[in-house]
């Protein structure tokens, strides 16, 4: 009898407890809370030029240079030739007083043998010179001479007739970029010192060239493309690894992350050449402000491609108002 009141009153307490506990919870909900996106940079995958570039030195010089030389001893008279005094062929630069008595020292006339101008005076008035010894030198600054040594691995890129461009370093905004120049010509022996093959280059505008090209001299540097193509071209730091397949991250119809596994190919400046796995036009993720997983829905934050746009049209403005 005690069991059954002490169950009863257990079971008034159950009663009243649940009757008291439901208005606290009959209206609340519980809210489950969304997490915000993660934004993301794209650009659209488009062709671009992919080539391997060849940078070599070479020294602007004349290819006539001509060393005069006293073909009698005897006192140097009337020279009136300075460093850079111009020169025609055939005119006279000095006389040279003869010390022998057998031809009554008649002085001799020294004649140029080219037109150029006077790079080097070796002699002065009154001097004793001997036979042989040099007295200027000539340089026809119409000659040009362009030669570059080209290491034995380039030579399998590296072709005659093949054109490239002299890098001008003080090239002003808006000049055109460099001088065109072509190989004429490959050397069949490779020096056994320095493991290269001289190779002569040919001016393709002489007019630009007299106009924007330093003086002789100068150490300029000539650039080449070879294996020139079309190819897709990605960031280093756009390619993903897991195991021994390669992807990219791309963004799918409806903002969701779409994971592409791809070949890749040659490497140049940072970027590498994508072989296979995409197309043209496909949307590739650029940044991301965390990392991404495969299907889950993102915000774009910014589009790569509309914000180069819109340099463009910048930089084009301005230029229309200078």
């Amino acid at each position: 009898m005690k069991n059954k009141k002490l169950l009863f009153i257990l079971c008034c307490l159950i009663s009243l407890i649940s009757l008291i506990s439901f208005p606290l919870f009959a209206g609340s909900r519980v809210v489950e809370e969304k997490k915000p996106l993660k934004s993301v940079f794209i650009k659209k995958l488009q062709h671009q030029e992919m080539f391997n570039q060849f940078i070599y030195p070479t020294q602007i010089a004349s290819s006539l240079n001509v060393e005069v030389v006293s073909q009698i001893s005897g006192i140097v008279m009337e020279l009136q030739k300075d460093i850079g005094s111009k020169t025609r062929s055939g005119e006279r630069l000095l006389f040279i007083q003869q010390n022998d008595p057998i031809y009554q020292y008649k002085p001799m006339a020294v004649e140029a043998p080219i037109s150029g101008v006077v790079n080097a005076v070796f002699v002065k008035n009154g001097q004793l010179v001997n036979k042989g010894e040099k007295l200027l030198t000539l340089v026809n600054l119409n000659k040009i001479s362009l030669k570059i040594e080209i290491p034995v691995g380039d030579l399998k890129f590296i072709q005659e007739k093949m054109e490239g461009i002299i890098e001008i370093d003080d090239k002003k905004e808006g000049k055109e970029e460099g001088i065109k120049v072509k190989i004429v010509g490959i050397g069949p022996i490779i020096d056994p010192v320095s493991g290269t093959s001289t190779a002569e280059l040919k001016i393709v505008d002489e007019k630009k060239f007299r106009k924007e090209l330093p003086l002789l001299g100068a150490i300029v540097m000539v650039s080449f493309k070879s294996n020139i193509h079309k190819a897709f071209l990605v960031s280093e730091e756009n390619i993903g690894y897991r195991g021994k397949s390669t992807f990219i991250m791309s963004l799918d119809k409806g903002n969701k992350v779409k994971r592409l596994e791809v070949t890749l190919g040659e490497r140049v400046g940072g970027q590498v050449e994508i072989v296979s796995g995409v197309k043209s036009g496909e949307i590739l993720i650029v940044k991301s402000s965390d990392n991404l997983i495969d299907g889950e829905e993102v915000k774009i934050e910014k589009d790569l491609d509309n914000e180069n746009d819109k340099n463009d049209k910048n930089n084009k403005n301005k230029d229309a108002k200078k």
